[in-house]
This record gives C-alpha cells, structure tokens and sequence, in this order.
C-alpha cells in the first residue's frame, strides 16, 4: 500500500520512473473515460500518487460521481479518476490491476461473484430501470403486459396507447448487460424481442437516443433521470423505481451495485470503498440508489 505524503524529491523521481517505463513501452496506465457514448477505457496517461482509479459499470456512473464529489471535499488533495465501462470491462481492470476500484452490477451478490470472481463484492446500493420516452410523448405510465407486447412488436403504432401517433422505436441494450438481462426476464419472459429493436451500449446511449427520437422508448438506470430535460419516466403498473420500491423489493425491474477493491490497491482505495458503504457514503447513495438490505 501507498504512503498519504509524498516529497518534491521523491515524487520527481517517480514521475522519472513513470516517464522512463513509458518511454521504454513496458507500463499499461489507466486514463479517465470521458462521458461520451461508446468510448471505453484508455491506458495513456500516468497518473500520481495521489489519484484512485475506479472502474464503474454505467449504471453505477452518476453515483460514483456523488461519491467523488463528496470524498475529494473529505480528503484534500486526492484525486478520483472514473471510467465508465461495461461490469465485465471494470471487473476485468481491478483484477488485473489497472483499476484500483471497481463497481459492478449484477441481479444479485450470487451471481456477481459468479461472474467476478476474482474480487471480494461487497453490496453497495439497489438500483432500479426507468422505462423512458421522449417529453413529447403522451404516455405517462404503461403495464407489464403492454411493455412486452411493445417490445414485441405487436403494438405497431403509439395510438394503441393513446400515446400519441407513429412507429414506436424501442432502445434496448446490449444481451452481456445486466439491464437487460432484468427487462428481458422481468418483461418479455422468454417472449421474441421485436427485430426493429435498436441495441445500444450503455445507459447514456439510450438517453441519447430517445432524447433525439420523439417516438422511441427505452430503459435505463433510473438514477439518469433528471441529467436530459427532453426525456421523461413512465410509470410501470403504477409504480416507479424511488428508493422506498427498491429497498422494500416492490419494484419489478431492480438489481443490484457491487464495490471491490482490487488486490494491490493502495491504501487511498480501501479508504474510498469504506467512506462509500459508511455513514457518508449511504447518505449520498440514498439520494439516486435504495441502500442495501
């Protein structure tokens, strides 16, 4: 584990060494994904000792921007580098060593360490999908039934659901991504998605898209909501994913968050993951996420 103070002499002389490994084409460096859709993770830039290098699945990305912000006020002077990615991607980071962090989602704690298990999981927060379309539209709530039918091509026009009139457009994401291994189990039930469906990477993909497509629906991580003003929520059989639903386990669409910290992680990492599942951290998960049960 890394020391908290590092001298002007000594940090000199690792910035040397850093220079010297890149130079020399030896080094894998992790560098922050900026929030722009279908960009993955880079290993460019050398970071100092004093930044933590998390690695979150996208649904987990607003609430590890409130973690950031709430912690780098904490502890002045340390800096938390975030890449959005896939839960498979992050995994992949922390266990090989070039992430710090990771936070991962999964139906539930079983399944994560299946899929992760070179990581110790620890239960961070419930998250809920939003089923979403453009402000423009008429539809304010739809039933299980209807979404399916939707989904599956058997509603052709929005006017079946005095939605208005037009083809719908369904976002979906991609078969790895737990979101939509939740839709497809809770909603479709083994029922044929529609072909017309468009497969899109990730959360921010899908706010994009029915932002810019006023007969689309989606779904996504309901803590997006409020980030794009050209999109709003439909409630499912009357019910939305808040935090009382998802602690309480009465929310149809809701699956887990997962915290670990990667085996050689410094010691600024334990301390990042420990302030996220204490005191602090439960009141800023609270605030977008349910708290664990």
């Amino acid at each position: 584990m890394r020391g908290h103070g590092v001298s002007l002499y000594g940090r000199g002389l690792l910035m040397a060494a850093l220079l010297g490994l890149l130079l020399a084409g030896c080094a894998t460096l992790f560098a922050p994904v900026q929030e722009t859709e279908g960009q993955e993770t880079g290993q460019d830039d050398a970071w100092s000792p004093e930044v933590v290098r998390l690695a979150v699945c996208w649904p987990a990305l607003p609430l590890a921007e409130d973690l950031r912000a709430a912690y780098v006020g904490y502890r002045n002077g340390i800096t938390i580098e975030i890449a959005a990615m896939s839960s498979e991607q992050a995994h992949s980071l922390a266990a090989s060593g070039q992430a710090d962090l990771a936070i991962i989602a999964a139906p539930d704690q079983t399944t994560a360490r299946a899929r992760a298990p070179m990581l110790p999981w620890r239960h961070l927060a419930r998250d809920g999908l939003a089923i979403i379309v453009h402000r423009d539209n008429a539809l304010s709530q739809i039933g299980e039934q209807a979404l399916s039918e939707l989904y599956a091509g058997y509603i052709t026009d929005w006017s079946a659901l005095e939605a208005g009139q037009g083809a719908p457009e369904f976002a979906i994401q991609s078969a790895a991504v737990t979101a939509r291994q939740v839709f497809d189990a809770a909603i479709m039930a083994g029922q044929d998605l529609s072909t017309a469906a468009l497969v899109l990477p990730h959360d921010q993909a899908v706010l994009s898209y029915v932002a810019e497509h006023p007969l689309a629906i989606g779904y996504l991580s309901a803590a997006y909501l409020g980030r794009e003003p050209r999109v709003k929520a439909v409630s499912l059989d009357g019910l939305w994913p808040s935090r009382a639903q998802l602690e309480v386990g009465g929310y149809p669409l809701s699956y887990e968050l997962f915290i670990s910290a990667a085996p050689e992680a410094p010691e600024e990492a334990y301390r990042f993951q420990e302030f996220a599942l204490g005191r602090l951290g439960r009141e800023m998960i609270s605030e977008r996420y349910g708290l664990p049960r």
